[in-house]
This record gives C-alpha cells, structure tokens and sequence, in this order.
C-alpha cells in the first residue's frame, strides 16, 4: 500500500530529525558544559596581582621635562597628587601594565658565563616607581621595594620575579646579586610571578627597573 510505505517513510524522517535535534543539543549542552568549566578555571587563576582593587590612567609628561631631573620631579609631583586622593592607599608609576604591551630584553647574571649555546634568559622588563608593588597587589618575596632614592646618583639596582631568581640561582637567595643589564644591577627584591602575557600562559621571566 503506497499511503502506507508513505507514512512509514515520514515517521522514519521525523524520527531521525528528532534523535538529531536531541543529539545536537546534548553536544551543545556539553559544549556549554565546557565554557564554564573553562570560564571558572579562569577564574581561579592567580594572576600575581590585584586588578579588583586598582584602577589605572596614563600620564604623559610635555617635552618641557627634558632632564632626569625634571622627569624626576614630574613623578614626584604625580605620586604625590594621586596619594593625595581620599580612599587611595598606594601609587605608582609603570611604563606598561601586565596584560598589555609586552617587550624583552636578555640579561643575565654577572657570576655565570653564557656563549651562543647556553645564552643569558630572556625577561619581560618594566620600568616602574616606588608603590607600584603595593597599588598592584603584587607581593614582595624578599628583599625590599624600591624607593624614591633608586635613582641615577645611587646604586643601580633592580626587582626580579621568583621564576628568573630560581633560573639564575637555584636553590640559593638571588638578594645582593648582580645581573648585568644596561649596567651591573644588584638585585634588591624579589616578587611574585605576574601573569603578563595571557591568563592561560605562565608569567616567564620578569624584571623591575627603577622609574627614576
């Protein structure tokens, strides 16, 4: 009977589009699944620093401040004004933000011999002021911050993060130790890892150098 073989045919279409319409939405639900599952682990990841609490705005110095001297005073006058603000409990300055633009400069240490086989690491390099630890939520694992006599008429000094201290000197205190960058720099602190390339990727090598 042709009305018969008919009706069996379209029973058995809308069957199978039933089964795919139940099929596909598992595989969206599971896909969705998938989502937060990734959207909490994110969530979860230590980003090395406490963006909840801090907010951020660019200044940029005119051309009139044209010596280190009146650069200095520039910052100075910044920090102090931003401190200045009720409900601020830390300011600092930084020439980038974690999560932002990123550049490299290679730099090792002075007490180890590098040659094109076994190069010196390579380290994300911020410049930044003294209280930008402390804006940034990021913690100080030993030594001390910077401070606003880190300047050009002191010791040349830098901060590394725990990764490039446990590369350069594993297993030993990097404080008091020299790593050649510009200059010979003695290390004055070490700070925790910041999450400076993506949320998904470690936070590589890092350094501080002083704003100043």
């Amino acid at each position: 009977n042709r009305g018969s073989s008919d009706g069996k045919h379209h029973a058995w279409i809308r069957s199978t589009l039933v089964v795919s319409e139940i099929a596909f939405a598992c595989v969206l639900l599971v896909g969705a699944g998938l989502l937060i599952r990734s959207f909490l682990r994110v969530l979860d990841v230590n980003l090395g620093f406490r963006p909840e609490r801090a907010a951020a705005m660019r200044v940029d110095p005119s051309a009139r401040y044209n010596t280190r001297a009146l650069r200095n005073a520039y910052f100075d006058e910044v920090l102090r004004l931003a401190k200045s603000v009720p409900g601020i409990e830390a300011a600092g300055l930084t020439d980038v933000l974690p999560l932002g633009h990123n550049r490299s400069w290679s730099a090792g240490a002075k007490d180890q011999v590098y040659s094109v086989a076994h190069p010196p690491p390579d380290e994300f390099v911020r410049i930044v002021s003294d209280g930008y630890l402390r804006a940034m939520g990021i913690p100080l694992r030993s030594g001390r911050d910077l401070t606003p006599s880190d300047d050009a008429s002191g010791k040349p000094v830098i901060l590394i993060n725990e990764t490039l201290a446990h590369i350069l000197w594993p297993g030993r205190s990097a404080i008091g130790r020299t790593v050649q960058v510009d200059v010979d720099r003695e290390v004055v602190g070490v700070v925790g890892d910041v999450r400076h390339l993506a949320l998904e990727q470690g936070s590589g090598c890092e350094m501080y150098l002083p704003i100043r």
